[in-house]
């Protein structure tokens, strides 16, 4: 891999913050609207793309409302409920400024938490939550099955299991990512760290819950990524991989 700038610059100077949203229709325009306060008081070069995965509560209307007057927040829509793992995909993959993060449109993650945050081009972020918080059983479940599958098959130590992240755009033009389940971080992580990029875990707090019900634990998600659990291993493990 070729020589990688060891400066470090803030990702406010060129960042997208994808927002993932599923009939999130009551916490959605103001989890825009703060990422937007936020970033227009940090940053002259960022977008917002959100991902509506197939929302049936409305929150398809609120996207399309939300761009009307403003040129950085762009939408894409799925026609069906796609999955987390699709969602993702498409943020990490359309994100067309030099850093992308992606944040729940619950408003649950404090945005403000990305304040400061300086990176070297071969660093990432991996946000972990200071809180002890206490999740249902599948949720509980499905927090144990990636800890276990990151750490005793992929030999990755990440102190939590989050998806808030921030990444280099780069990485995604240059590195081919298979999974379409939750299990794609587990993914993008391995490779990162394969080719030498430095995962840097920093603390984030989560606000409670205003609207709507979690769904990161559903039947389907958990089912997606236990099929999905073989390819990774194969893609991760046996297939050979390198960076074009």
């Amino acid at each position: 891999m070729k020589a990688i700038n060891t400066d470090k610059e803030s990702i406010f100077n060129s960042i997208t913050i994808g927002v993932m949203c599923y009939n999130e229709l009551g916490s959605l325009e103001k989890t825009v609207s703060a990422i937007d306060s936020f970033l227009s008081t940090r940053s002259k070069n960022f977008e917002i793309l959100i991902v509506d995965d197939g929302s049936t509560d409305g929150s398809k209307d609120l996207c399309a409302k939300l761009t009307l007057n403003n040129s950085n927040i762009k939408v894409i829509y799925h026609p069906i409920n796609a999955g987390i793992g699709e969602t993702l995909r498409d943020i990490h993959f359309n994100a067309s400024k030099k850093w992308v993060a992606n944040v729940p449109a619950d408003g649950q993650f404090d945005v403000t938490m990305l304040d400061g945050v300086e990176l070297q081009e071969n660093q990432f972020v991996c946000y972990f939550r200071k809180e002890n918080l206490v999740y249902n059983t599948r949720r509980n479940y499905l927090s144990f099955l990636n800890k276990a599958v990151n750490k005793y098959l992929l030999g990755i130590s990440v102190l939590d299991i989050n998806w808030v992240k921030i990444y280099p755009t780069s990485f995604f033009k240059k590195q081919k990512i298979t999974l379409r389940s939750s299990l794609v971080e587990s993914e993008n992580v391995f490779f990162l760290l394969k080719h030498q990029y430095e995962m840097i875990e920093l603390p984030s707090k989560y606000l409670p819950r205003e609207a709507g019900a979690s769904k990161g634990a559903s039947f389907k998600v958990i089912k997606k990524a236990i099929s999905d659990l073989l390819i990774l291993i194969y893609v991760c493990r046996i297939k050979p991989s390198k960076l074009q």
